[in-house]
């Protein structure tokens, strides 16, 4: 039912930008599915967010690129923070969505001395889908 309903919405939609946000990776049940991975190229999804997992990480699932920014708190089982800051255990990203670009900034907690530690930074322009698109 919710996949009907993502597709329909991802179909009929007019926005420059296709993002989509959930708590699963796009690698993790439920998330994982021919169904689901079609929707992500075949709808022009640009970008995908999600948390689940207690680290930070930026990479690209079957073309779409994604982040998970599950560093914000409890307790990390991924990983252990460094009292240096250089790791993706805890942390925080800035999102910037110009009419060209979107650009994701990932920070880690900074250590015990409290730095501004760059972790680092992905890219993203909108592209196109591949379902024409529905006249409501």
């Amino acid at each position: 039912e919710q996949k009907a309903w993502l597709a329909k919405e991802l179909k009929s939609s007019s926005a420059e930008w296709q993002i989509i946000v959930t708590h699963y990776p796009p690698y993790f049940e439920p998330c994982r599915s021919d169904v689901w991975t079609s929707y992500l190229a075949d709808y022009g999804v640009d970008f995908y967010i999600s948390g689940h997992t207690h680290l930070q990480k930026a990479s690209n699932f079957q073309g779409t690129p994604y982040v998970i920014s599950g560093g914000g708190g409890g307790i990390t089982s991924e990983t252990l923070p460094t009292t240096s800051g250089e790791d993706d255990g805890y942390g925080f990203m800035d999102v910037v969505i110009t009419h060209d670009v979107l650009t994701v900034t990932r920070y880690s907690h900074g250590g015990v001395d409290n730095q501004t530690i760059v972790r680092g930074v992905t890219s993203v322009a909108p592209r196109k889908a591949k379902v024409t698109q529905v006249v409501v």
